[in-house]
């Protein structure tokens, strides 16, 4: 818990300086410059730069500055998840997921949640994934569900399913020689590098992760794709996929169960050997303070379903 003293110096500083936040604590100031005295004291460091005007932190009071605020924020964090335990399984979790992620993985998780605990209200986010990183690092949510790489620093994961990213191309305008087989009974074929470069693409939207990986696997094979358009929602690819002459497209294996059966029909599905085209699931939790009981629950759910599954494709 942070001392009294220790509040006196966050509303300093809230405050912009020891007049008004004398008034707002309704002390006078010489007591509040004893109070701040007494805590450098000790501390055993000076925290303000008391030459100038208006008051300013020191590099010392920065560092202390940013220790308290870490402390205050981890306080309301742990008062929030003592009252979750004694709230008789009620409360608020806070997810967020990419919303094409969430058509299909969505339906496998919440219902069964919800039968479990049917008074915790969920709160979802629905963001790409770099904002969903930053907002789970600001404890703005709770968990999120999404695809590798994890790039904040200030957030730790849980790692799921590996999953392939197929291409989808129009099987009636094939490139010539192409070896059309089946696999399990499905559509989904192999296919030999060199023939990529033929066809025209329907590619993700730049900054989407799906356009990073399929993108980098033409690019580590020195293909230059001839992109028809930049499509944000992969449905929407698939469907032009479908009607285009010679065009392909990137799609995360689980849609497949997503894709209607009249767009489904006019594709091939293809797995491309490369690393690039896999991608680890992965649930995201702030590295500050631990996953709460409702968070944790969650997380016991999806192991135990299609996607908790390490190493196979959901």
């Amino acid at each position: 818990m942070i001392s009294q003293n220790d509040e006196y110096f966050l509303e300093i500083i809230k405050r912009g300086g020891l007049s008004k936040a004398s008034e707002s604590l309704f002390i006078s100031q010489p007591s509040l410059t004893k109070r701040m005295r007494s805590l450098e004291k000790q501390l055993g460091v000076s925290l303000f730069q008391r030459d100038t005007k208006p008051l300013k932190l020191n590099a010392a009071g920065e560092v202390y500055r940013q220790y308290l605020e870490r402390m205050v924020a981890a306080e309301k964090d742990l008062g929030n998840k003592l009252q979750e335990a004694a709230s008789d399984k009620q409360g608020i979790l806070r997810i967020g997921i990419p919303p094409l992620f969430g058509q299909a993985f969505l339906p496998d998780i919440i219902p069964g949640f919800h039968a479990t605990y049917p008074l915790v209200r969920l709160e979802l986010t629905e963001a790409n994934g770099t904002a969903l990183q930053r907002a789970v690092a600001e404890n703005r949510i709770d968990l999120a569900f999404v695809h590798m790489p994890i790039m904040d620093v200030h957030v730790d994961y849980e790692a799921f399913s590996e999953e392939h990213i197929l291409l989808a191309a129009n099987h009636n305008t094939l490139p010539a020689g192409l070896p059309i087989t089946e696999k399990d009974g499905s559509r989904r074929c192999p296919m030999r590098f060199e023939l990529l470069s033929d066809f025209l693409y329907i590619l993700p939207r730049e900054g989407q992760m799906l356009y990073r990986y399929s993108v980098g696997f033409l690019t580590n094979r020195h293909i230059t794709p001839n992109v028809l358009v930049n499509c944000g929602h992969t449905i929407t690819a698939l469907n032009l996929a479908a009607k285009t002459a010679n065009s392909a497209t990137f799609i995360p294996e689980y849609l497949m169960q997503e894709i209607p059966t009249r767009v489904r029909n006019r594709l091939t599905f293809f797995y491309l050997d490369g690393p690039e085209l896999k991608w680890d699931f992965c649930a995201l939790f702030s590295n500050e303070y631990a996953p709460g009981i409702y968070a944790q629950e969650m997380l016991r759910m999806v192991r135990e379903t299609r996607w908790g599954t390490s190493g196979q494709t959901p």
